[in-house]
């Protein structure tokens, strides 16, 4: 089959194993009567980002199947093919952070990647802002999806590996810490 076919495929295999998750989490938590609770809680929100990852690639993918030609990107073509690269390895990390709870490695991913999100940010407006007028209309509207779709990506990379640092009411958020300003 195509490689759309195999996406959806595989998205559905990511939704069934999120339910089956969220399914065997309630079944332990009711049999040892909520000990591990937390950890319980925090595997089944990072199985949520995990899943919400597996739409966005979803996304782009339908962007490439959608979009006619290769995306052309204006001004913006340096700073996209940095965000990809900075995307994909966050995802490559984040996996060893998780897997070993590696507190050092996911604090370090956290701070390091942050940047990819306002740079998103910036190249949106950017966008809107019509600071590209040489850029076709379809390549801007393709470039501005992409962007968000790899901004979305990044944040829910970031909020896994928050999963490792924070307590559970602070996952899925970054605060500074006092000593870092």
């Amino acid at each position: 089959g195509s490689i759309k076919s195999f996406v959806y495929k595989k998205d559905l295999k990511i939704n069934t194993y999120q339910r089956e998750v969220r399914r065997n989490v309630l079944k332990h938590l009711a049999i040892t009567g909520g000990t591990n609770i937390i950890p319980g809680l925090i595997l089944t929100t990072i199985v949520i980002d995990i899943e919400r990852l597996g739409d966005y690639c979803k996304n782009i993918m339908d962007l490439a199947v959608a979009h006619p030609k290769k995306l052309k990107c204006g001004k913006f073509e340096e700073d996209i093919q940095k965000t990809e690269n900075s995307v994909l390895e966050l995802y490559d990390q984040v996996i060893p952070a998780v897997k070993n709870t590696d507190k050092k490695l996911a604090q370090r991913l956290i701070k390091e990647y942050w940047a990819v999100l306002w740079k998103c940010d910036e190249i949106l407006t950017e966008l809107m802002q019509e600071k590209d007028p040489d850029l076709a209309s379809g390549d801007a509207v393709t470039t501005a999806l992409y962007t968000r779709y790899l901004k979305r990506a990044a944040a829910h990379l970031i909020n896994i590996a928050t999963g490792v640092v924070n307590p559970f009411e602070k996952i899925s958020f970054y605060e500074e810490d006092e000593d870092d300003e």
